[in-house]
């Protein structure tokens, strides 16, 4: 399967330069303005602005081997008057340069490299009358381990004497692996709390990321709750609320069923003391269509805190599409 970055950079690249524009009214020939080399992409970044090397992610499902393609385009309004071959290279210089301008001092948050012997990175040439052309880059799946962070840093090294954009020479690509259960759904469902009793209340529906944690397991990732992160919320008289140190982990056999249901955060490990356990009365079950892909997780499980039974959750979570 090939992971296909489209063009949509350039509306980027004029934003930028329109500040450098001595008068507005002004209409610019072709040939009176200055193209640049840079790297394509299709979506908007995930980094922050003020970072001037970009973040995009992208997940592989299970395979051997997968390519992602990346155009590099000469943007600006000429076409290339000749070819114009690209070296673009690998650089693990930029990813440090990446985390301290996103991350700042909180390490726990910094992205790796992938190694480079995970992947290979194809030949460009943008070809006369031509603005554009595409860059191949082979991933070794099997090398990206479920549980990092990696991403793929690459740079524009040299554009056969044409000028490199400054905006878009440099991008990370943050790479995970998907298995058949990760994907976005939306979740509907019971549960009560034995502890606050009436006063807690089911937040529902919500949406949820289930995140491939192994072949076989999926994490709950609330993409509402503070800005996105594994957990359980509900409303404690009427106010929102979640469950600190305490999001399930859905581990699966290999017909689809729940196997299991442990706590992201730790079995009881925890500061609060939270593990998590399968109600084995439940569905537990993974159902998936024709074409392989889910359709529906019907799952019941309960939460512990300090050994003793506290929340009773049933939940049926809809699939609706790839994350």
């Amino acid at each position: 399967m090939k992971k296909i970055f489209s063009a949509l950079a350039l509306s980027f690249v004029l934003v930028g330069f329109s500040s450098c524009l001595k008068d507005d009214s002004a209409i610019l020939k072709p040939e009176q303005t200055t193209s640049v080399v840079e790297l394509g992409t299709f979506q908007a970044f995930t980094s922050s602005s003020s970072n001037p090397i970009r973040l995009y992610s992208l997940s592989f499902d299970l395979s051997p081997l997968d390519t992602i393609i990346i155009p590099v385009n000469y943007a600006g309004g000429r076409l290339a008057q000749k070819d114009i071959p690209v070296k673009v290279v690998y650089d693990s210089s930029i990813v440090k340069t990446f985390n301290e301008k996103e991350y700042g001092t909180t390490v726990g948050s910094y992205k790796t490299a992938l190694k480079p012997d995970a992947l290979t990175v194809g030949n460009a040439v943008i070809k006369k009358g031509s603005n554009t052309t595409e860059l191949a880059i082979a991933i070794k799946v099997n090398q990206i381990a479920f549980d990092k962070s990696y991403v793929v840093p690459l740079v524009i090294s040299d554009a056969s004497g044409e000028t490199i954009s400054g905006n878009f020479s440099k991008i990370v690509i943050n790479v995970s692996v998907k298995n058949r259960y990760d994907g976005q759904f939306t979740a509907n469902g019971t549960y009560s709390d034995l502890t606050l009793g009436a006063a807690a209340t089911a937040r529902y529906p919500k949406t949820i990321n289930l995140i491939t944690q192994s072949p076989n397991s999926v994490a709950y990732f609330d993409i509402n709750l503070n800005g996105g992160t594994y957990g359980y919320t509900f409303f404690n008289n009427g106010g929102g609320s979640f469950y600190g140190n305490f999001a399930p982990v859905f581990v699966f056999d290999d017909n689809g069923a729940v196997s299991s249901v442990i706590n992201y955060y730790g079995q009881g490990t925890n500061s609060s003391a939270r593990s998590a356990e399968i109600d084995p009365t439940g569905i537990n079950r993974m159902t998936f269509g024709l074409d392989g892909k889910p359709q529906k997780l019907e799952v019941s499980y309960f939460m512990y805190q300090s050994g003793a039974k506290r929340l009773i959750i049933s939940e049926t979570l809809t699939f609706q599409h790839a994350r």
